[in-house]
């Protein structure tokens, strides 16, 4: 038994709730103990190279006509939209993609709704039936 909390440094609570205060001190210290030996074991093995070097990762910057990293600012060119535009622009398509959404919900619920009533429609005319 001690054998095997040693292995697994683990104590079952029920078992740790029936030993005396003496008996835990005891198994405390060879709990202690076995750690203690498993990090000397461990730190005398030769330390043991990554299994798998990790990819190193580049970034590699376009280069302008200059060799210097090739910069744009927005607005320099003369085919860039003012700031305002491009905003106004960014709205526009959020917007457009909720009504989308809205009117993809509502389509969804008039069928929901259409199925219902046809459903409603045929057992009301079965109990009519009967």
């Amino acid at each position: 038994m001690l054998q095997q909390i040693l292995d697994t440094m683990y104590v079952d609570p029920e078992l740790l709730e029936l030993m005396t205060d003496e008996q835990k001190e005891l198994l405390f210290r060879r709990m202690r103990d076995e750690q203690l030996r498993r990090w000397n074991v461990r730190e005398k093995e030769p330390q043991k190279k990554p299994a798998r070097k990790k990819k190193q990762r580049k970034i590699q910057f376009l280069l302008g006509e200059d060799g210097e990293p090739w910069t744009w600012v927005m607005g320099e060119h003369g085919r860039d939209l003012p700031y305002d535009e491009l905003v106004r622009q960014s709205e526009r398509i959020e917007r457009e993609k909720e009504e989308e959404e809205e009117r993809e919900i509502r389509r969804q619920a008039d069928e929901f709704a259409k199925q219902e009533t046809g459903h409603i429609l045929s057992l009301a005319s079965e109990n009519t039936s009967e």
